[in-house]
């Protein structure tokens, strides 16, 4: 009995601290308005009044273990397009799971400050060399919203959409779980249609036609669909590409 209130304490003392650190946080970023921000990013980056619709960024669980941000190489260079301007070397996090792109700024304090950009004004993203498009600015489509990683040009396209969930893993280092690495899921659009090809049977499919002939180019180049990398995708798309420029 006295073991188990000992646990009770520890976890009220646990959760007491985390609420206290989360609103501690809270109110110094509450010190400043989102106008504040958006002047620091206006500053920085030469964003004008882009940002006006934006809003501060808040994690949606806090107490779960990592964080639900698309991970790159983030040493490298980052371009920003809104309503065709470039912004280069802004510092981005994509939270892949709210669809959220969100640009850092910091305070003379040495404060940081997360804001989410508008999604209605962002044209694309390059987070490395990973490229993300905005589907809502597509004019060919009217179903599909947020945003795609990019992975070939031409008529098909080959994108990803990437999701994080939540690993019921509990432990001392993980009391509340934690967030798994990012998967995707494959799509194809070509400017009229929009299709889930989340498997290689479902690509083929796709590509009926050439089903044969794709399937034997994946096997001579060693391409594993469902973990092939950027570049083999390429490859694979432009050989498709190949199929279906002969048959026109």
């Amino acid at each position: 009995m006295l073991y188990h209130k000992g646990l009770t304490l520890v976890a009220f003392i646990l959760i007491t601290g985390l609420n206290f650190l989360y609103s501690q946080t809270e109110s110094v970023s509450n010190k400043f308005s989102k106008e504040d921000i958006i002047d620091l990013a206006e500053k920085k980056y030469g964003l004008d009044d882009l940002l006006i619709n934006g809003g501060k960024y808040r994690p949606k669980d806090i107490r779960v273990n990592g964080n639900l941000f698309f991970e790159w190489a983030e040493s490298t260079d980052t371009k920003l397009f809104i309503k065709g301007q470039t912004y280069f070397n802004t510092k981005l996090k994509y939270d892949i799971n709210s669809d959220r792109l969100v640009l850092t700024t910091v305070t003379k304090d040495s404060y940081e400050h997360l804001i989410v950009l508008n999604s209605s004004l962002v044209d694309s993203f390059y987070l490395g060399h990973h490229i993300f498009i905005n589907m809502n600015q597509q004019k060919e489509n009217s179903n599909q919203k947020g945003y795609f990683e990019k992975i070939n040009s031409g008529n098909d396209i080959l994108l990803k959409k990437y999701t994080k969930t939540i690993i019921s893993l509990y432990d001392d280092y993980n009391p509340n779980g934690k967030y798994s690495s990012q998967k995707y899921t494959y799509f194809i659009y070509n400017h009229k249609d929009f299709v889930k090809v989340s498997s290689k049977k479902a690509f083929l499919k796709f590509y009926e036609t050439y089903r044969k002939e794709i399937g034997k180019f994946m096997k001579q180049n060693e391409i594993v669909y469902k973990s092939a990398s950027n570049e083999e995708l390429i490859k694979l798309m432009t050989f498709c590409h190949a199929k279906s420029t002969q048959a026109n």
